[in-house]
């Protein structure tokens, strides 16, 4: 699991082919992305994805992670009872960083740091999932990803 997660965290080519892996599975919600789309989001709906605060996302994996988001806090609660833990700091409505704390998460400690950041933009608001982009600093990829509620 470790290697898995330090290749993956520090190995453009081994993204890559993950990447190439990932985009065969039509189910998955995580869809890299070679230029940043814009937001389409309204300040409204940005505003209320504060207040809703509780979501959940499919990992990569398939798995189902309930998420907690605050003003100043993100929390990933996993299907086998661990978590991980994050700071949040605005940027703006649409835009906000992560942090990474602490996890008790098999994956997630291996594949992070403390202090590892993460950027997040709100792109758009449709029924009942919001459609986020994603980037680790320091690394040319992007995702996007849908966060229900």
């Amino acid at each position: 699991m470790f290697v898995y997660a330090r290749l993956y965290k520090e190995c453009d080519e081994f993204v890559a082919l993950c990447d190439r892996l990932l985009r065969t599975l039509d189910s998955s919600d995580w869809k890299s992305v070679d230029i940043e789309p814009e937001s389409q989001i309204s300040e409204s709906d940005a505003d209320q994805f504060f207040q809703i605060g509780n979501f959940k996302y499919i990992g990569t994996n398939g798995d189902s992670v309930n998420l907690d988001v605050t003003d100043s806090t993100w929390q990933d609660r996993f299907i086998d009872g661990t978590y991980s833990n994050l700071s949040l700091k605005k940027l703006s409505k649409r835009e906000f960083v992560i942090a990474f704390i602490e996890s008790n998460n098999q994956h997630r400690k291996y594949y992070n740091k403390a202090g590892d950041q993460y950027r997040y933009r709100i792109l758009e608001r449709s029924g009942n999932r919001y459609l986020m982009l994603t980037q680790s600093f320091g690394s040319k990829f992007k995702y996007t990803f849908n966060l229900y509620y």
